[in-house]
């Protein structure tokens, strides 16, 4: 591994000046779980010290709250609970994760601006949280701080997103659904009608990720199609306004994912490529150091093997093949985890962390999934979301145990 002795961390950008690229290559498949807030050790050398916590399968960020799945299938939540979107019966926040009743049959889980969704391994869809818009999709406008199942749903469910007040999902059909608020199309049915239950966008979808006004999606051949609002060249079809149908992404690659940020996007192509459209007042898009430019159509970032990407609030974060994490874009609550407070327009690394299996990126925080199974969590931190049991921001990945 190469380290920078002039810092703590290293950029992957193939514009960047004086970064340097990880070669990818088979890494030790269990490793010690790791705490990511770093010591520095020497000169340019950020060493993280073990600790215990539990196996985590899964997580997922949304505004100020987070909700994860431990390896026996249990639901644990933790951040703000204004809406009840932590599905504990309150309105209470939580410093720490909290178990969501007392099932271990929770296979997925999305958290939402204030609401949230998950699915049981038999494919049953839970909402709860606010539901103003009709988020949770129960044929009603009425939140609700438990989980709740839509009366009479026969759909079998394969995977769900929540994205602001919007909730998408696909079933075991390949049928792609999406309920809730649709005031720029951002259900993708060809008007801006709210939807109280979901409603069917047809079949042979693979992938399906929701951002603040905007979705976007893969089918099974590989075509990327986003819509929604088009601010800032969100959408990634060459121009910045929305769309009420799903559109297909400018370009002729074929996509792996798509994930759909605030006012921007980012994809991996079937190559393994990076690519990020939309707004960049703040390096967002990770296509420079010092660049702010948006981009209507997917840009290239890197040409590295990446094997996925997670776009939050004016922030991203990815991890190459071999499990290296990369955040960059806004960073003024240390969202990025690198250790400051410094935006960045270029993807940015943390040395001599243990490898990740999983990303998500929130609002103006983060969490993710070390390769052994430890959760941790960076950035801001008022409302508990970093579930640390305090409200205090990181600058750097802290562990998180349940």
């Amino acid at each position: 591994m190469h380290v920078r002795e002039s810092g703590t961390a290293e950029e992957d950008h193939k514009h960047g000046s004086g970064g340097s690229r990880r070669r990818g290559g088979p890494m030790v498949a269990k490793l010690a779980a790791v705490l990511g807030l770093a010591i520095t050790v020497g000169v340019g050398v950020d060493v993280a010290p073990a600790f215990a916590a539990a196996a985590w399968l899964t997580v997922d960020t949304g505004g100020a709250h987070a909700c994860g799945i431990q390896q026996d299938g249990s639901l644990w939540c933790w951040g703000a609970n204004e809406s009840g979107q932590l599905g504990l019966g309150d309105t209470t926040d939580r410093s720490v994760p909290t178990q969501v009743g007392t099932r271990l049959d929770w296979a997925s889980v999305a958290a939402g601006s204030s609401h949230t969704c998950a699915l049981t391994t038999s494919g049953l869809r839970y909402c709860w949280g606010s539901n103003d818009s009709g988020q949770l999709g129960l044929n009603n406008t009425t939140g609700t701080t438990a989980p709740a199942r839509r009366p009479g749903e026969h759909l079998t469910w394969l995977s769900i997103t929540s994205g602001g007040a919007t909730t998408c999902g696909i079933t075991t059909s390949s049928a792609l659904y999406c309920w809730g608020n649709n005031d720029f199309g951002n259900l993708g049915v060809g008007d801006t009608t709210n939807r109280v239950a979901p409603t069917g966008l047809g079949t042979g979808w693979a992938t399906v990720d929701g951002g603040l006004e905007h979705t976007c999606g893969v089918t099974v051949d590989g075509t990327g199609y986003c819509w929604g609002l088009g601010f800032g060249g969100a959408l990634g079809v060459g121009d910045t306004d929305s769309r009420l149908v799903p559109t297909a992404v400018a370009g002729d690659g074929a996509w792996r994912s798509i994930s759909a940020g605030e006012y921007d996007s980012c994809g991996i192509s079937s190559g393994a490529h990076l690519y990020c459209w939309g707004l960049n007042d703040f390096g967002e898009l990770g296509v420079g150091v010092g660049d702010t430019q948006s981009r209507s159509v997917p840009t290239i970032v890197s040409t590295h093997a990446w094997s996925s990407v997670s776009a939050g609030g004016l922030h991203s974060c990815g991890l190459y093949t071999n499990g290296t994490r990369f955040c960059w874009g806004a960073n003024y609550a240390g969202q990025l985890g690198i250790g400051d407070t410094t935006d960045r327009g270029a993807p940015r690394r943390l040395v001599s962390e243990a490898p990740w299996s999983l990303l998500s990126a929130g609002e103006q925080y983060s969490c993710g999934i070390r390769r052994s199974g430890a959760l941790a969590c960076w950035g801001a931190n008022d409302r508990g979301q970093l579930g640390v049991g305090d409200t205090t921001n990181r600058t750097r990945p802290v562990g998180v145990a349940a």
